[in-house]
């Protein structure tokens, strides 16, 4: 199915944990431009926090899904956000 949504948007996804990893891959696997901003450096270097390793391969592959660390650029062209509260340790 990846690809197959005849009406993409543009999708922001605040939080570059596990929560809000997952749903930015399922968002770009769906068809739509992602970008998951984070505020801390160290989780958008080392590409989230996603301890499965299927996980980890879908987000490195994903031609649709960009982390930031911006919180304000590119927020113009945005058509829907999610906001991603931590889920504490996993």
């Amino acid at each position: 199915m990846s690809g197959a949504n005849p009406n993409p948007r543009n999708v922001a996804v605040f939080g570059a944990g596990y929560v809000g990893l997952v749903t930015g891959a399922c968002f770009a696997e769906l068809g739509h431009t992602v970008v998951v901003r984070d505020v801390i450096a160290d989780r958008v270097a080392a590409g989230g926090l996603l301890p499965d390793p299927l996980l980890r391969a879908v987000v490195a592959q994903s031609c649709r899904l960009r982390l930031r660390q911006e919180r304000r650029r590119g927020l113009e062209a945005l058509e829907d956000m999610v906001s991603e509260m931590s889920s504490g340790p996993i």
